[in-house]
């Protein structure tokens, strides 16, 4: 089990909406770790999973400072796990939007 099937039970989503959205999330990070040609491609960089963070969750940070309130989700950076939860919820939740 990973953090998406974690997350599928926990909240109850469907198995095929999880395995896809696991999917979903490996193909953008390894296409973001292929862009970055400094890195070296054996090794899985943190600054990847941030700068897709930060893309996916644009509307959500923009939308609190717009509202005056501070964002849940700008002071993961240290915390790979956390920003990886963030990113998983945000996927899972958006299924329920479609």
């Amino acid at each position: 089990m990973d953090l998406l099937d974690w997350l599928g039970l926990f909240f109850g989503f469907q198995h095929d909406n999880v395995k896809n959205q696991r999917e979903h999330l490996v193909l953008h990070l390894a296409n973001a770790h292929m862009r970055l040609s400094l890195i070296s491609v054996n090794t899985f960089q943190a600054i990847v999973l941030r700068e897709f963070r930060r893309k996916l969750l644009k509307n959500y940070t923009n939308w609190c400072s717009y509202l005056g309130k501070a964002s849940n989700v700008d002071n993961l950076e240290s915390d790979t796990r956390r920003e990886l939860l963030y990113v998983g919820l945000y996927l899972l939740f958006g299924l329920l939007h479609e």
